[in-house]
């Protein structure tokens, strides 16, 4: 991956953006580190895991070695599906 990911991305995604405040950068890198946990502990059967980075959003790391960015949610879930996994539905009672 070259460096060019974090110069040319969109900047942060909508449930990335908050109040414009001194420590905004420091909130929203908290934000997605929670964020990419519980999409990870979502994910587990799936052998799937969620990483939180600074300059991209997230990196999606799968059983079979391979990865990719994604810039938030939304994006998370369109990966997923694009390749054909069977998405946990965290709304749907157990």
């Amino acid at each position: 991956m070259c460096s060019l990911c974090g110069a040319l991305g969109p900047g942060i995604s909508w449930e990335q953006n908050g109040l414009d405040t001194a420590d905004a950068p420091l909130w929203r890198r908290r934000e997605a580190a929670a964020t990419a946990r519980e999409l990870s502990r979502l994910l587990r059967p799936l052998r799937v895991t969620v990483d939180a980075h600074p300059d991209f959003g997230f990196l999606i790391s799968f059983p079979t070695g391979g990865s990719q960015i994604a810039n938030g949610l939304a994006d998370i879930w369109h990966v997923l599906d694009s390749r054909g996994l069977d998405i946990p539905d965290p709304l749907r009672p157990a």
